[in-house]
């Protein structure tokens, strides 16, 4: 049995993560949003992009207590257009570069920061662990996601860098690469035709299923041998 702790634990991923994990692990959770947490879960309230809090609440954990496996899930899709594809007049066309670097900013600080501070806690209590990050298909590039994209793809290289200082001290990171999974709350703002777009798109003909992503992670934490990879759990190939 393992402590195991989830980042961004009221989503739907998540929740299959802890259904899938919680009868043969201890499940620690944190979620800065608890909007949509379910009530049997008990749930930290905590915005881990604070390094400082996050910081103070691994510390109060002991020894016996404290994780040794991280899942980061944190983070926010976000789609927005660079440019109005309807404009009549280019001379008065205007990017929202502020809006695009905080996408950008968001979806890295949530992932960049918890993964440097866990980390530095195991090594001062001079324990092992395991550390798996959560990127996205989307991680190579994609219309209307230049700050999610970018960002996604930004995890996936900080997780290797940093899977080769911290490999030493017997702490390996990895990362999960899921593309789109069949969950109403990814597929509700998606019309039939773009949701065949994306099965036509892969090689399996079908929509990713969470169970698939659970297994990639449990392997991820089972595993002795692997760091500093990102995991596809997707038949987008191309």
């Amino acid at each position: 049995m393992r402590n195991i702790l989830i980042l961004g634990a009221s989503g739907s991923i998540a929740y299959s993560l802890i259904d899938y994990l919680g009868p043969n692990h201890k499940i620690k959770c944190i979620d800065n949003n608890l909007e949509n947490a379910k009530g049997e879960l008990n749930i930290a309230q905590l915005d881990v992009s604070d390094s400082e809090k996050f910081r103070e609440y691994l510390a109060l954990l002991s020894d016996d207590d404290f994780p040794e496996c991280m899942i980061n899930l944190c983070g926010q899709i976000v789609s927005r257009a660079l440019l109005d594809v309807f404009i009549s007049d280019e001379r008065t066309m205007q990017i929202d570069e502020i809006a695009h670097l905080k996408d950008f900013n968001d979806n890295v600080n949530c992932q960049a920061i918890p993964m440097l501070v866990f980390s530095e806690e195991l090594i001062k209590r001079k324990k092992k662990g395991k550390i798996v990050n959560f990127s996205s298909v989307n991680s190579r590039g994609a219309f209307g996601q230049f700050g999610y994209s970018s960002a996604k793809s930004t995890i996936e290289s900080m997780s290797r860098s940093l899977a080769l200082e911290v490999g030493i001290h017997g702490i390996q990171v990895n990362c999960i690469s899921p593309g789109h999974l069949n969950l109403p709350n990814l597929t509700k703002n998606m019309n039939e035709n773009g949701i065949n777009r994306v099965v036509q798109q892969s090689a399996l003909k079908r929509l990713v299923d969470v169970n698939d992503v659970c297994l990639a992670v449990d392997f991820l934490l089972s595993t002795s041998g692997v760091s500093g990879t990102t995991l596809h759990v997707h038949s987008n190939i191309g």
